[in-house]
């Protein structure tokens, strides 16, 4: 009796551990991204390396940047989370960025901030920032059996400009029981309700967006 009911409370803490781990690195919305992004762009890629790659910038949706290209530091897959492919030279992209001591990163421990453009389609892939509504169509990435959300690259670029300040976040730091740090993430209005209400009647994307922000907040 005593063997089981240690066995029960090790497979417990175990569980607990699991979902705290999970939710460590769960992965990050549309808004969380916004919210936490310096700098978003567009463009392909010019020049890879080891460790980075040179984007050609196309456009700059969202903060200030001048120069025609911008080195960014690469996403490496982790456990829990994988890039839908290997980078190649020409891939364009969608990216969401901060400058970290000169450093341009990614946003999102999953790699949340780096999305396929391609043929005037944003894929939003299972890494996170999908945004889970029946007008997107769910398709495979070019040459590739790994599926995501398509949606279309104006409307989306629209509405992430539209978003883009709507939300701060607050980040709430736990442990679990085995002693390992999660971070919990809520949303923080920074706009008036009458601007929400604008900014929803634009188009779905946006109305998706906000509605999404508004589930986290606390």
């Amino acid at each position: 009796m005593y063997t089981m009911k240690k066995t029960f409370a090790l497979l417990l803490c175990m569980l607990l551990g699991l979902a705290y781990t999970q939710a460590q690195t769960a992965k990050m919305e549309v808004f969380e991204i916004n919210a936490q992004a310096e700098l978003v762009v567009t463009g392909k890629i010019k020049m890879l390396d080891s460790k980075n790659y040179t984007l050609e910038i196309e456009q700059v949706v969202a903060g200030t940047y001048a120069e025609p290209t911008i080195v960014v530091e690469k996403f490496r897959n982790t456990k829990t989370a994988k890039r839908w492919g290997k980078y190649v030279l020409a891939e364009t992209m969608m990216l969401w960025l901060k400058n970290e001591g000169g450093v341009y990163k990614i946003i999102g421990e999953n790699g949340e901030g780096e999305k396929m453009f391609f043929g005037g389609d944003v894929y939003l892939d299972s890494r996170g920032g999908a945004l889970k509504n029946t007008f997107g169509n769910h398709a495979p990435y070019p040459g590739s059996a790994i599926y995501a959300e398509k949606v279309n690259g104006v409307e989306f670029i629209a509405a992430v400009k539209d978003t883009k300040d709507c939300f701060s976040l607050d980040i709430e730091e736990k442990k679990s029981p085995t002693g390992e740090v999660m971070y919990k993430r809520f949303a923080v209005k920074r706009l008036e309700d009458k601007q929400y209400d604008d900014i929803r009647g634009r188009g779905w994307m946006q109305d998706n967006i906000i509605a999404n922000g508004e589930k986290h907040i606390r």
